[in-house]
């Protein structure tokens, strides 16, 4: 039998037959190249110039992007290949430890290459990072631009922070609040103490202690 007496399905056949590898590794190529484009020059992924992670069990994730969009646009007036990113690493090793196996590895590596900014964490992760020096001091927070008066509004409000540390209760933060969903555990929002964004982790706080 020859290509010229065989049947379209009979090529078709043939071709796959013989060029099915070739074949299989061409699209490969090409989904890869495809993705390389989107992600490198039609899509690239915005550069993060500020991290809020959140250490909980229960989380409001719809009203974590509407804040997300909110303090990117209005508080951060980051670029278009910029942005403010919400990130959040369960910690519930009673229901799913590979997740916080998961997300341990995930918040070490953040902190490893300094990505952190703003934390909120529960009672159990705020004793082990106030302990590992994971936290600005007040004084320093008070010798950054404007940090003095965030301090001082927070202190007028009654917060303190933890021995000389700026950790303060996630109650006088309204605004980050309804991000977590365990309304019967207490929450404490810290500011990283090898942030390089101090800055403006202080507007951001501002606008987070409003109702």
């Amino acid at each position: 039998m020859t290509w010229k007496t065989m049947s379209k399905s009979e090529k078709i056949d043939h071709v796959w037959a013989y060029y099915k590898v070739h074949i299989l590794l061409s699209i490969a190529v090409i989904l890869i190249l495809g993705s390389l484009v989107n992600n490198y020059w039609l899509n690239p992924a915005p550069d993060i110039v500020m991290d809020i992670t959140i250490r909980t069990k229960s989380h409001d994730v719809v009203y974590a992007r509407q804040l997300e969009d909110t303090l990117n646009h209005q508080i951060m007036n980051t670029a278009e290949n910029e942005a403010l990113m919400i990130e959040f690493l369960e910690i519930n090793p009673e229901i799913n430890p590979t997740t916080t196996m998961t997300s341990e590895a995930r918040f070490m590596g953040k902190s490893s290459v300094k990505a952190l900014d703003i934390l909120v964490v529960d009672e159990e992760n705020k004793e082990y990072l106030v302990e590992n020096k994971f936290f600005i001091s007040l004084e320093e927070m008070r010798d950054v631009s404007e940090g003095a008066d965030l301090v001082e509004r927070l202190e007028v409000l009654g917060a303190k922070g933890i021995d000389g540390k700026f950790i303060v209760s996630l109650d006088y933060f309204p605004r980050l609040r309804p991000l977590i969903q365990e309304e019967d555990e207490t929450y404490y929002v810290g500011v990283y103490a090898l942030s390089s964004h101090k800055e403006d982790i202080i507007r951001v706080l501002n606008y987070l202690i409003e109702e």
